[in-house]
């Protein structure tokens, strides 16, 4: 096949190429090809899923963005083939996709693309993994599995604090396991979940999912309160989980809900969503599941890691307040400087009270990360001060707001 005809479409603003990217797609299916459509200046239109999991990107962070952005290694003789290619509409083929020895094997072809006026529009660009690792169904090879995980290993190892480990897992480890999109959920209690952060989905999906009710409708709460795994095409999704067809982004194929277990403990779950049922497969499910296991180790490690540094900082606290309470008698001015330690240690927030001559609270000292909210604290803390009676409030106590 020389070329692959499409129907035109409206363009869009700049300059965007007309295709049936379905067409396209169902061309490529069930064979391990990753494609790529590219408009006349050599920018992305159209990626499927194998092109995305052999060059590590999320789906929606392409379009528009030139092939040597997407392939920071790819081959001058892939792009003199691309631009050779709209000139002459001659395909070119198995030419080596990227220059790197160290990169795994990819060959590349690339073909035109037509209009229905038989005008040269764009091309395709398909890559093809040559690796010898084994594989079956279609899935990835093992050996560029055993690379994928290597390189989440080590993407993991880097981050120490949850907060790290968490931006790693969706900005690294989602792109990885060939996913267009990821969440983290975490459990508030048995009938609240709240998103943690996502990546690929459209804003309207991401708003949908910020605090949700956990129904056992949703994937991932099902994963969450068996602590087993759920994968599921989108066929499979109707059936056992219709309630929740509506709520995914079109045109997903299939979904999976990890649940990251700390010990006897499942709070958080990972949500990956797919645009090719391929990435489910039982052997996909097994590279899935070690990857899972790798994320699950990095949030334990990364637990203890906030638990000592946080008790580090407990008692850094204590001994520069013990020291600041010593040093002056500037009642006022030792005040400010206790809650100034309060934030640089342990809080975003943090107010002194002391009591008035009724025995009351208010407030003597405040102090906020944003100078913009010192103000409004202080407005808040005097308007609705704390509970003298409270245990948590104690008189003359430090008011503090934990840090995330």
């Amino acid at each position: 096949m020389n070329a692959l005809e499409s129907p035109r479409a409206p363009a869009h603003e700049g300059h965007a190429l007309s295709v049936g990217f379905a067409t396209l797609d169902s061309l490529l299916e069930g064979t391990s090809a990753g494609l790529a459509v590219l408009d006349q200046h050599l920018a992305i239109v159209h990626t499927n899923a194998v092109f995305r999991r052999l060059t590590v990107r999320p789906a929606s962070h392409d379009a528009g963005k030139p092939l040597v952005e997407v392939m920071p290694g790819v081959s001058p003789a892939v792009v003199e083939a691309c631009r050779a290619v709209l000139d002459t509409g001659v395909a070119r083929r198995d030419l080596a996709a990227v220059t790197a020895p160290e990169a795994h094997p990819v060959t590349c072809s690339v073909v035109p693309v037509y209009d229905t006026g038989k005008e040269v529009q764009g091309v395709a660009v398909i890559l093809r993994d040559t690796g010898q690792g084994h594989t079956e169904h279609g899935g990835t090879p093992r050996s560029h599995r055993d690379h994928d995980l290597l390189a989440v290993e080590q993407a993991l190892a880097q981050a120490l604090a949850t907060t790290e480990v968490k931006r790693t897992i969706l900005q690294k480890v989602v792109p990885l396991m060939g996913a267009y999109g990821g969440a983290l959920v975490e459990a508030v209690d048995d009938q609240t979940l709240y998103l943690v952060g996502a990546v690929g989905y459209e804003p309207s999906v991401k708003l949908s999912w910020e605090n949700f009710p956990a129904q056992e409708y949703y994937p991932v709460v099902h994963a969450l309160r068996t602590r087993r795994p759920v994968f599921a095409t989108a066929e499979q999704l109707d059936r056992d989980f219709p309630e929740f067809v509506p709520l995914f982004q079109p045109g997903t194929r299939a979904v999976a809900a990890l649940p990251l277990e700390d010990g006897e403990v499942v709070t958080c779950a990972l949500t990956l969503s797919f645009h090719d049922e391929q990435a489910i497969t039982d052997e996909q499910q097994s590279y899935l599941l070690e990857v899972r296991e790798a994320c699950s180790c990095a949030l334990k490690r990364a637990r203890r890691y906030n638990a000592a540094h946080e008790e580090r900082e407990r008692a850094t606290l204590l001994a520069e307040a013990s020291a600041a309470l010593a040093a002056s008698l500037d009642l006022q001015g030792t005040l400010d400087r206790l809650a100034s330690l309060a934030l640089r240690h342990v809080a975003d927030w943090a107010a002194v009270f002391l009591a008035d001559d009724d025995g009351l609270p208010f407030p003597v000292a405040v102090a906020h990360h944003d100078p913009g909210m010192v103000e409004l604290l202080r407005w808040f803390t005097a308007q609705y001060p704390s509970d003298p009676s409270s245990p948590a409030r104690p008189r003359g106590s430090c008011a503090l707001e934990p840090r995330c």
